[in-house]
């Protein structure tokens, strides 16, 4: 890294073209910062350079120290002038500089002096004589690429510094002067109307900023309201799915109710057809027990006309006992002849009278047997009856605790739909 010296500022197009050379000032930066080039200038570049007066150069005092703080550092580094180096491209002060060539030769002549500034330098060159030896000196030293030595700096300084030379000048900065003043002038009206326009724009730009904020608050509201929506249409689609869940449910319980009621419908039928088919049974069960009373009546009547009938012939035969014992006498003869033929008859008559006896008892035991066994299936009968009404009371009981349920599902169904509604 390069490194140049120069102790006043420089002017923009010769600073840039030492940075597009990669040469930067003593001190800007801490590795390897040996200087390889000096830089001066003459006395009337310096004090013309307005930008050197602000920063408190432009003095007789601060000439002369920048011209000996050269001078000291002379022949340590290559010096050359700053006009100079301002005809040297970049390629050229490169190969300069690191030594692959020679300085070129450009033959430049020292620029033009202005006659009111030469009056000016001449003036405070003569306040300091020895800041004009000291630039002769420095002009000695340094590179002219190819040119003169400006030795006689103060035969210029005379010559542009003439009486026709000063007037005209003179004039020209009046003219410049009443230009500047119009410029001046001009320079207000547009402050003026700069700083108007920086209201105006300073009012735009809080405008500007107030509606930023208002944006951003709108943006933000926005994302709210985005977000609400967001969050209802997730909160109708849950509500949605769980209507179509519930949905389901319901078809599904309906399905199962219709289907059990179609199965108790068809118990209910069957129970009824069971119970129709009893109460035929009952019926039958009803005129047999008729017919069987009936028959036991007749029983009844014919058992009591065989016991009339017994008694009559026990009457009968007590007659005739009566009359045998009368006869016995008469018919002792006819007795004896007679009496197997009579204890015969005697004793079918008494056969015949156990055998109707045994007959009686028997038929009405068996109506009794089957009185009491009409009973038992007539009781069963009833106790079936009554576990079938039981069990229609207990489904009638079911299908309106589910039919409850479905209106409560309904109900249900119907609230989450006014929701979803509600919500959208």
């Amino acid at each position: 890294m390069h490194h140049f010296f120069a102790p006043f500022p420089l002017e923009p197009a010769v600073a840039q073209k030492l940075k597009a050379a990669d040469l930067h000032p003593e001190g800007s930066s801490v590795a390897d910062s040996k200087v390889s080039l000096l830089i001066y200038d003459s006395p009337h570049s310096l004090l013309s350079r307005t930008e050197l007066h602000s920063g408190g150069f432009a003095g007789p005092a601060e000439l002369l120290e920048a011209y000996q703080r050269l001078t000291r550092r002379a022949g340590t580094a290559p010096l050359i002038s700053a006009w100079r180096l301002a005809g040297l491209s970049n390629y050229q002060l490169q190969q300069w500089l690191t030594n692959q060539a020679p300085c070129p030769v450009l033959g430049l002549a020292p620029p033009e002096i202005d006659p009111l500034l030469a009056a000016v330098t001449r003036s405070v060159l003569e306040l300091i004589p020895g800041a004009l030896e000291l630039y002769l000196d420095l002009e000695l030293q340094a590179e002219l690429a190819g040119g003169a030595a400006d030795t006689d700096y103060v035969v210029r300084l005379t010559q542009n510094a003439c009486c026709e030379g000063l007037l005209t000048s003179w004039w020209q900065n009046q003219q410049e002067l009443q230009a500047n003043e119009q410029l001046r002038q001009s320079i207000v009206d547009l402050r003026e109307e700069a700083d108007l326009s920086l209201h105006q724009l300073q009012n735009t730009q809080v405008k500007l900023e107030e509606l930023v904020i208002n944006k951003k608050a709108a943006e933000e509201q926005l994302e709210d309201t985005a977000n609400k929506l967001k969050w209802n249409q997730e909160k109708r689609k849950s509500l949605e799915e769980a209507l179509k869940d519930t949905q389901d449910q319901l078809e599904k319980n309906l399905t199962k109710e219709k289907q059990e009621r179609q199965e108790a419908e068809e118990e209910s039928e069957l129970l009824s057809l069971q119970l129709h088919q009893v109460q035929e049974e009952l019926e039958m069960i009803f005129l047999e027990k008729q017919d069987v009373n009936t028959r036991l009546a007749e029983t009844l009547k014919k058992l009591k006309w065989n016991q009339g009938k017994r008694k009559e012939l026990s009457d009968k035969l007590d007659a005739s006992q009566v009359t045998l014992d009368t006869l016995k006498q008469e018919y002792e003869a006819k007795l004896d002849a007679s009496q197997i033929t009579l204890d015969t008859l005697k004793q079918e008559y008494e056969a015949k009278l156990d055998a109707s006896q045994i007959t009686l008892d028997t038929l009405k035991q068996e109506h009794e047997a089957k009185l009491e066994a009409i009973d038992y299936e007539s009781l069963l009968t009833l106790k079936q009856l009554h576990q079938a009404k039981k069990e229609l009371e207990r489904h009638y009981q079911l299908c309106q605790e589910q039919q409850m349920l479905l209106d409560q599902q309904n109900e249900v169904a119907s609230k989450a739909l006014l929701l979803a509604a509600t919500s959208a």
